[in-house]
């Protein structure tokens, strides 16, 4: 019962950041932590503004809205719609609750990233939906990011390890792997000098990609052995430590989904275990 607790540490993290109204429907909002387990900084309240203009309509004339995604638990993501006007130009106004914070509108700008009160400016090309351009407050926060998120060279997020390892050859591949993008991590730094929010942005990514790694390997091996494997519960208190940096990234909420998973099977399977 124990790591049922951590797993609640966890959710009210993620809850305390992500509260957040969906313009279009219903109005979502949701903090369940106290100020003694995890105060809420009055600054992560401000909001933020997305204005934007689409350019070249005529190519997609039926695109007559946009939608802001605000990532949540899955299929409970937060959405703001706001339509497209005549001359292409579009805003989106919403909370933060977060020192650093990733969304995106949907089909057009998957990854954007803003602080609270940030103003940014996001041109979208129909001609080229590859390529949006972001201007504004957090201008050069996501031209960094993007330097090293989209490159294949510096990150690539998910591990093609062969999930049919047995523990300990798994666990030594997915170390390995990970001391290596800790090294191509380090190059970019040296390269790019980036912002010390991008910097610690990068840290916490590679990390969150492992623990995310290491738990869908874990619940695939209860899964199918039908067996409780408890090994990972010693990682719950590091897996926590991710909620409380102040930057909530999409990955964030595949984590949590994962934690969830792993501890159900393990109430599952309690009766047995998978031993080394």
């Amino acid at each position: 019962m124990k790591h049922y607790y951590s797993f609640l540490i966890i959710t009210s993290l993620l809850l305390t950041g992500c509260g957040q109204k969906d313009r279009a429907k219903s109005q979502f909002e949701s903090s369940v932590q106290t100020e003694d387990s995890y105060p809420l900084a009055k600054e992560y309240i401000k909001e933020a503004v997305i204005t934007g203009k689409v350019l070249n309509r005529d190519f997609y004339p039926q695109e007559k809205e946009l939608t802001l995604i605000i990532p949540f638990f899955w299929k409970m993501e937060n959405q703001y719609r706001t339509p497209i006007q005549e001359d292409g130009s579009f805003s989106f106004r919403f909370p933060v609750y977060a020192k650093l914070r990733e969304v995106s509108i949907r089909n057009y700008a998957e990854h954007l990233y803003i602080h609270p009160g940030d103003s940014i400016h996001v041109e979208i090309d129909f001609k080229d939906l590859f390529h949006p351009k972001v201007t504004g407050d957090a201008e050069k926060l996501n031209q960094e990011i993007l330097a090293f998120t989209e490159s294949a060279y510096y990150y690539i997020q998910n591990y093609s390890i062969n999930p049919n390892l047995n523990i300990k050859d798994f666990e030594a591949e997915l170390k390995k792997e990970y001391d290596f993008r800790l090294e191509r991590r380090n190059e970019y730094l040296t390269k790019y000098k980036p912002m010390g929010d991008v910097t610690l942005f990068t840290e916490e990514l590679l990390k969150q990609d492992y623990y995310y790694a290491l738990l869908s390997y874990g619940n695939q091996c209860q899964f199918k052995t039908r067996k409780e494997m408890d090994r990972y519960h010693k990682l719950l208190p590091a897996i926590n430590k991710l909620y409380n940096k102040g930057i909530l990234s999409a990955r964030l909420y595949d984590i949590a989904d994962e934690v969830e998973r792993y501890i159900a099977y393990g109430i599952t399977y309690k009766d047995k275990k998978i031993h080394l």
